[in-house]
């Protein structure tokens, strides 16, 4: 038994995603967030897995071998179907063995691999669920030494016994990360119940957390803005850039194939502006006929999404300059990503950009709206363009579609000088806040519990 406070780590959505077989962005960081906890702190650490009925403290051995077992299933390089990969090289017309890496290397295929780390997880987390004693959580909450809860999902904060127990808990500091406020400050493009919710999330973090993360400064401007529009008192808040992992950290981008293409990483819902895109790639075929560049949309569905759906299903004059694929292992994705003649984001709004870090941080030019978030990550490296301007976009596009592209050419250029965020530096914030607090420390609190979430606030690094 240590001595001193503990960290309470909110695992739920990486439980969740136990069967997929590919990380979205909220994986990606519950994951780093998980690896990083366990590295520094394993004598403080414990997992919580949260419902809206349950509170579940997972043993931090148990979970410290589902996050083993998940990791491998995410990052492992042959995790992707035989047909996929025969379709895309069908689809680029590669006429080389450009994605044939697995075969290459000599690794079995994905299906009964995947499948065994799944069952193991499943296995894991079912039995730490069923015979593992719920702990009593109440003796933290005035304890003599100071803790902290930490969440990094928008979704997993919605347990009412976890928000009743942080309320009156005033040994137990909540540190939030805040993805976005979009639903709040954009409601157009998102579902109303989404809207609804995510106010009183907001209004729950804004109420319980000791220091909140925004992962980048237009975050935390639009929070600052909303808190005083709503009357919200806020806690610190903290500006810490999403890390970019470090596969995706390199020069890459060597031997393209014969057809020239560009790359769309982003779930299909409205905000993403696929359907913009879409009607520009119908204008470049009605132009440019077999010499069209192809486009790669990388994605899982989302809502709201018809209108976009029937361009990608049922538009002859698209059916072979267009892919969708979804669950693309991150192997198969930094080769696609590096090999593109750019990276495509249209976005009408975003909390951060993580698909463009990584495009950068390949080396592969990027297109993308001018957008706050966008100029926060990339300063003047990529080609802007008002997420409405079709006309700017088809311009662009077909110019980074030439072989010898002076613009792209300049852009390869300017992106010397980019160096992207670690999750080194995003979770270096992480500790200076445990530190900064007092959590890290193992003596008793001078005075007691009492009046420690109104805290000062913390200096750390943006």
């Amino acid at each position: 038994m240590h001595d001193g406070g503990v960290i309470f780590f909110d695992l739920t959505q990486l439980v969740l995603r136990v069967t997929d077989p590919t990380p979205d962005g909220i994986g990606r960081v519950e994951l780093a967030y998980a690896r990083h906890l366990l590295a520094h702190y394993p004598g403080k650490v414990r997992f919580l897995f949260a419902l809206p009925r349950l509170v579940q403290v997972i043993p931090t051995r148990v979970a410290a071998r589902y996050i083993q077992a998940i990791e491998a299933v995410w990052q492992n390089e042959d995790n992707v179907s035989d047909r996929l990969v025969k379709e895309l090289e069908s689809f680029l017309n590669t006429g080389q063995p450009f994605l044939n890496y697995c075969e290459q290397q000599n690794k079995p295929r994905r299906s009964r691999r995947f499948q065994r780390f799944s069952i193991m997880a499943n296995l894991l987390m079912s039995s730490a669920l069923q015979f593992v004693r719920p702990r009593n959580l109440g003796r933290y909450s005035r304890s003599e030494f100071l803790n902290a809860y930490i969440s990094v999902s928008n979704s997993t904060y919605s347990s009412k016994w976890l928000i009743r127990w942080l309320a009156r808990s005033p040994s137990v500091l909540g540190i939030i990360l805040l993805h976005d406020i979009i639903p709040i400050s954009n409601p157009e493009y998102t579902l109303a119940e989404t809207t609804i919710r995510h106010r009183g999330y907001v209004k729950r973090v804004a109420e319980s957390a000791n220091t909140i993360i925004a992962n980048s400064a237009y975050t935390r401007d639009c929070l600052a803005q909303y808190a005083a529009t709503a009357n919200l008192s806020l806690p610190a808040v903290a500006v810490a850039p999403l890390g970019v992992d470090a596969g995706f950290i390199g020069d890459g981008a060597s031997r393209p194939p014969t057809t020239p293409y560009f790359v769309f990483i982003a779930t299909i819902e409205p905000r993403k502006n696929h359907i913009m895109l879409l009607h520009v790639w119908q204008r470049l075929v009605a132009k440019l006929g077999p010499d069209s560049p192809k486009l790669l949309l990388i994605g899982r569905r989302g809502w709201e999404n018809e209108n976009t759906l029937d361009l990608i299903e049922r538009a002859e004059s698209l059916r072979k300059y267009v892919f969708e694929c979804s669950n693309v292992p991150d192997q198969l994705l930094i080769k696609l990503l590096a090999h593109a003649r750019a990276a495509l984001f249209p976005s009408h709004v975003e909390g951060y950009g993580l698909p463009l870090a990584e495009a950068l941080s390949l080396g592969t030019p990027v297109i993308c709206s001018d957008i706050p978030p966008f100029k926060e990550i990339a300063g003047d490296i990529p080609e802007y363009v008002d997420p409405l301007a079709g006309r700017g976009w088809l311009r662009l596009i077909t110019e980074y579609a030439a072989a010898d592209s002076p613009k792209r050419a300049a852009q390869m250029i300017r992106m010397k000088t980019y160096k992207p965020h670690t999750w080194d530096d995003h979770l270096a914030v992480l500790d200076s806040i445990l530190l900064g607090t007092g959590v890290l420390a193992n003596a008793p609190m001078p005075g007691g519990a009492a009046g420690v979430r109104s805290g000062s606030e913390v200096k750390v690094s943006a």
